[in-house]
């Protein structure tokens, strides 16, 4: 509740027309990262979304915030990005948005 009280106040209690979750499963993110940085594609500074821990956490927060959400699903959009490539996953946004 504190949380949510935060954010609202941060952004001074207006909500937004739209509201998209980009999610990927954590072992996704973890894969992404390491093909990057095989790659040379990947800047300094990623490494702590390499700790499952701190992954989970960051999960965590995000679904208490997202709950406020969830209830107007107009406005609330989950985007499954899990095993598509970064041009599909914009695809995927694009669809929600009628482009």
């Amino acid at each position: 509740d504190e949380l949510n009280e935060l954010n609202k106040k941060a952004v001074n209690y207006l909500t937004p027309d739209y509201l998209f979750y980009i999610n990927a499963s954590n072992q996704e993110i973890i894969n992404r990262i390491n093909t990057e940085k095989k790659d040379g594609k990947l800047e300094s500074g990623w490494d702590f979304f390499e700790n499952w821990i701190f992954l989970q956490k960051l999960d965590n927060s995000f679904n208490v915030v997202l709950s406020n959400y969830i209830s107007d699903k107009s406005k609330f959009n989950i985007i499954d990005t899990t095993k598509t490539t970064k041009e599909e996953a914009f695809e995927k946004f694009l669809k929600y948005l009628g482009v």
